[in-house]
């Protein structure tokens, strides 16, 4: 800003650009500060699982960047909330959490120790990530019962069945 006390005080705010020569942006003028962050490389489907093909970090503008992703570990895994265009700065608002169980979806349930496996197949009544206790329904005996999720589509009951 500049400003002046004499005669009568008064401060101007002025806007400035900054351009850098950098071999860092391959020639291209920056205009008030950048951060790298991640992009959609081509365009992504509403409901895909995202992988490490489908991003990559680049500059962008530090307006852009806002609430944008910075490591590509935090969004590998999750779905895409809506169709994602390329190029597209990577946003919480793109994404939803994978689930390894949904709702409804059919499960083994297994039980074991020691050699000895029993398994058969249930109904999920809610999502679950893996680590997380759901609901679960036995399709033999209609019994819902609480159970751990151990891998996608795959839990172990905290009840006996």
């Amino acid at each position: 800003s500049v400003s002046c006390l004499n005669p009568k005080k008064w401060v101007v705010a002025l806007r400035t650009s900054s351009y850098s020569d950098d071999n860092n942006t391959n020639g291209k003028n920056i205009i008030g500060g950048t951060s790298t962050v991640v992009f959609a490389k081509h365009n992504i489907p509403m409901g895909k699982v995202i992988n490490a093909d489908d991003l990559e970090l680049k500059l962008a503008a530090n307006r852009a960047a806002h609430g944008a992703y910075t490591k590509l570990e935090n969004i590998i895994g999750h779905k895409a909330k809506k169709n994602i265009t390329r190029d597209a700065v990577m946003k919480s608002r793109h994404l939803v959490v994978a689930n390894d169980i949904d709702k409804d979806d059919d499960v083994l349930i297994v039980v074991g120790s020691a050699g000895l496996t029993i398994s058969t197949y249930g109904q999920a009544m809610e999502n679950g990530q893996v680590g997380e206790m759901i609901m679960v329904k036995n399709l033999s005996s209609d019994k819902e019962f609480k159970a751990i999720v151990l891998s996608e589509k795959k839990v172990r009951p905290l009840t006996n069945m």
